[in-house]
């Protein structure tokens, strides 16, 4: 009995899923922070920029906040979450409370 010539399939690669729908929430990146000098540049964390990640918690203490008493200093955090924007990233920020963390917070 004759089957005929044997034939070799073409190899595919397997499809690369979409990434997923920005109104869920999927995988976050904890970005290392507490005491951390210096400040994390988020703009560089590989999280930013991976379609599969759907945003970051920035984690942050009062005292890099802060330095200086009734001197805030927001450009840490202004710079995380434009880094976070310009790439469609959910952001979400955590504070560590701590001895120098205010009462009125």
């Amino acid at each position: 009995m004759n089957a005929g010539p044997i034939v070799n399939p073409t190899p595919t690669t397997p499809p690369i899923p979409p990434p997923l729908d920005k109104g869920t929430l999927g995988i976050f990146y904890l970005v290392p922070s507490y005491h951390q000098e210096p400040a994390p540049n988020v703009g560089t964390i590989p999280g930013v920029t991976n379609d599969y990640m759907q945003g970051l918690l920035l984690r942050e203490t009062w005292e890099r906040l802060e330095r200086t008493d009734g001197v805030l200093n927001f450009d840490w955090l202004d710079d995380s979450i434009d880094a976070c924007e310009a790439n469609e990233k959910l952001v979400g920020f955590q504070h560590e409370p701590g001895i120098q963390f205010p009462r009125l917070v």
